[in-house]
């Protein structure tokens, strides 16, 4: 099983997978996509859940870690970003809810 590790900023989000059980890159690099982060939020989640099914079988994760700009509620992984010309249509959003949705991921992942 893997762990995917995702870094996403204004213009691109770059994702790489780690072996859960030796902790080794378990993709030759880390991977980076573009984003366009004044699009619709529905176009947004299709360019992460995109980038993420290209990097890995989300069948094949164990967990999934993000690092999000914020301000973002981590915790509950709401969207608090606004008036930062980035990410306006996700404001208030359940990132990882919709997450969820769009990889088809149970419900009680993390």
């Amino acid at each position: 099983m893997s762990i995917l590790g995702i870094d996403i900023g204004g213009t691109h989000l770059t994702c790489a997978t780690v072996n859960s059980e030796n902790g080794t890159y378990t993709t030759s690099k880390p991977l980076r996509y573009p984003v366009d982060s004044s699009a619709s939020a529905e176009a947004i989640l299709d360019c992460w859940c995109t980038a993420i099914r290209e990097t890995v079988n989300p069948d094949a994760l164990r967990a999934i870690g993000i690092a999000m700009p914020g301000p973002f509620d981590y915790e509950n992984g709401i969207s608090k970003i606004t008036g930062l010309c980035k990410y306006e249509s996700i404001y208030g959003m359940n990132v990882k809810h919709a997450l969820r949705q769009g990889l088809k991921l149970a419900d009680d992942f993390h």
